[in-house]
Order: C-alpha cells, then structure tokens, then sequence
C-alpha cells in the first residue's frame, strides 16, 4: 500500500497464469484393471510407475512386443490420459517408459 497525496494506491495480488488445476488419479477396478504378465495387478497411474522400476526385460517385452503397446493402450482407454499413452507407445524400453509415467505423474494429485 502506497500513500499518493491524499490517495491510497493498493497494489494488486498477482496470479500466475502458470497455476494449474491437477487431475485427480483415475483408479480403475475389477477386470479394468491391468495384470501383469507373471506379475502385479496395477490398478492407477502411481501403480505402473512403481511396476516400471521392477519390470523384468521379459514382461515388459511380453507386453509391447505383441500387438501394440499393451502399457499404453491401457493408459488411453482406462485411465483417459490420451498424452500419457501417447508418448508410451513411443517408449523403446522399461526405463524410458517410466521416464515417461514419470513426467505424466506431475499432472495428478494423490
């Protein structure tokens, strides 16, 4: 607040246009749910993350080697995180596909 004369100035409250609302975390159940070739059933976003970590080369090549990228699909059709999936199908192994669940992670809160 700034005293001018005999008027009083009061500066407004910025708001950065860089505030985002984050989604919520989509948790699918029962048979929406995604099993893991001889491993975990995942059951959200934050679950495939921590499945990526473990991953073993067979599993994850088990489900993007047939038809597709099993991870992805799942994301889209599921979850509904269309950019998500995208950039999955994309992926080229375990790691970078959890690079990549990684940085999608940013745009949820849980």
């Amino acid at each position: 607040m700034k005293e001018v004369g005999k008027k009083i100035i009061v500066k407004k409250a910025r708001v950065s246009n860089r505030t985002r609302i984050k989604k919520p975390l989509i948790i699918a159940s029962g048979s929406a749910c995604f099993w893991v070739h001889n491993g975990p059933i995942l059951c959200h976003l934050l679950d495939l993350h921590r499945c990526l970590e473990t991953i073993k080369p067979e599993q994850y090549n088990y489900h993007v080697g047939r038809l597709g990228n099993d991870f992805a699909r799942w994301v889209r059709q599921v979850l509904r995180d269309d950019d998500c999936g995208q950039a999955l199908v994309e992926s080229t192994s375990a790691t970078e596909a959890h690079q990549i669940v990684t940085k999608c992670l940013k745009k949820y809160s849980f």
